[in-house]
Parts: C-alpha cells; sequence; structure tokens
C-alpha cells in the first residue's frame, strides 16, 4: 500500500550511548536537527564477465551493507554529553551536583565507544547498532546558533518499534554570544589570562579516520567491527586584521595554546583546551569596500615535551548527571 508524502521536519532522531559495542541502547536522548543524510547504503559488485556478447553486465550482488552520513544541528548541552563519550572514546568522569560537571579524556585505543542512532519518520522505524562518530564539527558565525555537523558510520539498520520522543529535557542552546577565546603562550597562561580573541567566525573540526574491520566468510555483510584510527583536531578563526600578530605566528612557526569556551551561564558551559596549536595557513582580506579581516587555519599537536594530549581539557557543565554518558 502507498504511503502519505511527508516534510523531512517530520522526521525524529534519537541517541544513546551503547553499553556493550554493538548492541542496540533505547535511545536517552532525543535531538532537534537541520538536516539528517544518515541511512543505509550498500556496496553492489557488478559481474562483468564475457558472454559472448558486447552486454556489459550479468548480474549484480550486495557484498555490504552498512549505514553512513550526516547530523547536522544546533548545540544544545544534554545531548552533547552523548556525542562527546563517544568523540573521545569513553565516558566521562561525573561529579556531583546540580550542576554537574562532566571531564572528558581521549581513549588511547581503537575501539572506542559507539552509539545507537535510531530514526523515526511516517515510513518506520529504524535503529542503527555500532553507530561511531567519524568527524565532528562545531561553527559559529556571528548572531548565529552554534551548529554542529557530525559525520557517522554505523552497521546497517534494523526495523525496531515505534519510540515516543520527548524534548522537554534538552538543557540550554549555545549561541554566538557564548563563544570566549583565549590565545596565549601556553596552558599555564590560558589559565591566568582573561583577555578574550574577537573572531568573526570559528570553526574546528575532531576527525577519528573510521575503517570497517572485515571478516571474511561471515554469515552477514554488515561491517564485522567499526575502528577508530588516528585522532585529529583542525580549525579556521576568521578576525579583524588589526595587526601582524597572527601573522608572525605563521611565517615564524611559534606555536601557542588555545582556549575554546561556550559559556551561557556558570550552570551551563563547554571548555576545551589544547596545549600546543600550531598555524597552518594565514591569509589577509582586503577587500576595497570591507573592514579588512584575516583567516588562518591552526591544527592541535600531541605536547610531547609535556606529555599533554591535544586536548588537554574537555569539561562540560550542565544539569544531566551524566548516568546515560557511560
Amino acid at each position: 500500500m502507498a504511503g502519505n508524502n511527508y516534510v523531512g521536519r517530520r522526521a525524529e532522531f534519537g541517541v544513546a550511548v551503547e553499553a556493550t559495542r554493538g548492541v542496540m541502547e533505547v535511545p536517552t536522548h532525543w535531538v532537534p536537527y537541520n538536516s539528517i543524510s544518515f541511512d543505509d547504503k550498500a556496496t553492489v559488485v557488478v559481474t562483468e564477465e564475457g558472454f559472448g556478447n558486447i552486454q556489459d553486465a550479468e548480474n549484480s550482488h550486495v557484498t555490504k551493507r552498512y549505514a553512513e552520513g550526516e547530523v547536522t544541528g544546533s548545540l544544545y548541552d544534554k545531548a552533547l554529553g552523548v556525542f562527546l563519550a563517544a568523540l573521545f572514546g569513553q565516558s566521562p568522569t561525573s561529579g556531583a551536583g546540580p550542576p554537574y560537571t562532566h571531564t572528558y579524556t581521549l581513549l588511547d585505543n581503537n575501539a572506542h565507544k559507539s552509539l545507537s542512532l535510531f530514526v523515526q519518520d511516517p515510513n518506520g522505524q529504524t535503529i542503527f547498532p555500532l553507530s561511531m562518530i567519524n568527524s565532528f564539527t562545531i561553527s559559529v558565525e556571528p548572531e548565529g546558533l552554534v551548529m554542529y555537523t557530525i559525520n557517522f558510520r554505523s552497521a546497517s539498520g534494523e526495523d525496531w518499534a515505534v519510540q515516543s520522543p520527548v524534548y522537554t529535557s534538552l538543557g540550554e542552546q549555545f549561541l554566538a554570544q557564548h563563544l570566549n577565546l583565549k590565545i596565549e603562550d601556553d596552558i599555564t597562561a590560558l589559565d591566568a589570562s582573561s583577555d578574550e580573541v574577537k573572531v568573526r567566525s570559528f570553526e574546528i573540526t575532531f576527525e577519528k579516520n573510521l575503517t570497517d574491520w572485515d571478516d571474511l566468510g561471515s554469515s552477514t555483510v554488515t561491517p564485522g567491527d567499526i575502528l577508530n584510527q588516528q585522532f585529529g583536531v583542525s580549525g579556521t578563526i576568521e578576525l579583524a586584521y588589526i595587526d601582524r600578530e597572527y601573522r608572525n605566528y605563521y611565517l615564524k612557526d611559534t606555536s601557542q595554546a588555545v582556549e575554546m569556551l561556550f559559556l551561557r551561564d556558570a550552570d551551563h558551559s563547554l571548555k576545551m583546551q589544547f596545549p600546543l596549536v600550531q598555524f597552518q595557513t594565514w591569509e589577509p582580506n582586503k577587500g576595497l569596500d570591507d573592514i579588512a579581516t584575516q583567516t588562518f587555519e591552526f591544527k592541535a599537536m600531541y605536547d610531547s615535551a609535556n606529555e599533554q594530549d591535544m586536548v588537554h581539557l574537555c569539561e562540560l557543565i550542565n544539569q544531566d548527571a551524566g548516568t546515560n554518558y557511560a
């Protein structure tokens, strides 16, 4: 029987941290989104042997099923805790509250925590186990919302029961005016500084470089596992071109420490510190009728001299006790 047409905003997106990788969990957080392209995919291999004629194919076979795609939306502080557990690969250390302080550190292995993603629309309900974050981008533009784009990869989806989403516990939404950015000589200077860098736009991307681990002879064509590989952090900053400070950092190969803080209030914030950041590009923008700006790209590094991770600190403060971040 034919279904009914529907607009995309009628779809609903839920997420949960999996206690055991690949074992499906009921969604703990329902997340509003602006766009979603995450869905099932297949690898199709065409049989191209010659059969004594000029026709190019005789058959095709599905040799792999998986799911992949992106979800984009604005950043709310409660669901963020779930995504950070998958990004850093392990549950946070959560203090007493409220407010609750959740501290995340990067797990140094290649089988990070996975998520169950759930998509429900008028055509049906699908849950995607073993969902891993491939990349996570946070971006901010003037007078806007703090936006995220997450690229996921997972095992193929399975039909699931109808769920009843609840959006009453989203937490607080981060806005452009909540960004406070510091750039100093080192971590110690960051902690002591009150100087805020006034930026026009900011974007940061965390990359986990996923790879499928497929076993020959398996009875299923879905990936045997999905593993994270090398972890990287990079970004882009645009600000007014009022001096040559950042030009000189770039040309003289001078590293800095960076702090990204989204501060809505004392009870709702996200802070990350990067102890060793190097500037990869720098470009001035001098349009005839425009205020001069400068744009530079940066990359976070592992600080081997001080044995500090490239993300030295990741601290989320919200009103969620964090029991669903484990």
